[in-house]
């Protein structure tokens, strides 16, 4: 691995800096409230080779560990193996959940995302080009906000189980893979 981070353009100024592997809460205050992420690191990263980050949004009522945990039950670390930093951010009550999202374009957990990314980026060496984002449920509701709102952050976004989504408020078009089950009784016109 190269240590001449400058040639390349797209390596966060985290490059270079060592960082414990496995999971870590993190936290940082937003808009007056205390806000909590997790960050996850697999055997293998290299401080030295630019990584994406893969965030995801849990859902209604849910919680960053709960998300952490099914992935890793579900294998999705292990498919990236130890070319992705994972994000895990906390949603805070409201729209009817212990813990959700605001579904505003310019909204405070759009924010929040930002600061998540930039702070991640200083102390991890991420891949400063788009980053990947999924969501399960309301999660993915909040993947479809997120996505309209910065859809030059995201290269490829993933939601699963959301609800039917209006992209007129969109602020330009982004890759996206939608999921359901075929048996899904909260959106069977789909």
């Amino acid at each position: 691995a190269s240590s001449d981070w400058g040639a390349l353009s797209f390596a966060s100024e985290g490059c270079g800096v060592a960082q414990p592997i496995g999971g870590r809460a993190l936290s940082m205050p937003e808009r007056g409230e205390e806000r909590t992420y997790k960050v996850f690191i697999q055997d293998g990263y290299d401080p030295t080779r630019p990584v994406p980050i893969v965030m995801h949004f849990h859902g209604c009522s849910s919680s960053f560990d709960f998300a952490f945990r099914l992935h890793m039950r579900q294998g999705v670390h292990a498919a990236f193996g130890a070319g992705a930093v994972f994000v895990y951010p906390q949603g805070l009550a409201n729209s009817g959940c212990s813990a959700g999202w605001e579904m505003s374009n310019e909204g405070k957990d759009v924010e929040f995302v930002e600061r998540i990314r930039a702070e991640v980026s200083a102390q991890f060496c991420i891949d400063t080009r788009p980053m990947v984002i999924t969501g399960s449920s309301y999660g993915g509701d909040f993947v479809n906000q997120y996505s309209c709102a910065r859809p030059e952050t995201v290269l490829i976004a993933v939601a699963q189980a959301m609800s039917p989504w209006d992209s007129s408020a969109c602020h330009g078009p982004v890759p996206m893979v939608l999921a359901y089950a075929l048996d899904d009784p909260y959106f069977s016109s789909f």
